[in-house]
């Protein structure tokens, strides 16, 4: 587990749309995906995936290098795994802006 001023500056970088996200493969199905998160922190690119996965509301997820491997199809999978990360009462206020690589 991560400490929370860890887990709160993410939270509070989602919520400033600071955060980057790169859906790496995508399965044949398209039920699943593998999706590597990141921020920019004085002009270095710094992970943030394990940190996502590791206080992720759904239940954690297998992650590794590529990414954390998240199921579901028919919305935006990277918004959903933000919104389910903030979790309700901070992710409704937030405007659901990130990056894309």
């Amino acid at each position: 587990m991560f400490d929370e001023i860890e887990v709160e500056e993410v939270k509070a970088r989602i919520e400033a749309g600071d955060v980057y996200a790169e859906v790496v493969s995508v399965s044949r199905s398209g039920m699943s995906r593998r999706i590597r998160f990141f921020v920019i922190n004085d002009g270095r690119i710094e992970r943030i995936t394990h940190i996502i996965n590791g206080n992720y509301k759904q239940g954690k997820k297998y992650v590794n290098d590529d990414g954390m491997s998240v199921t579901g199809c028919g919305m935006d999978m990277v918004f959903y795994t933000l919104y389910n990360f903030l979790g309700y009462e901070r992710a409704k206020n937030w405007s659901g802006q990130y990056h894309t690589l």
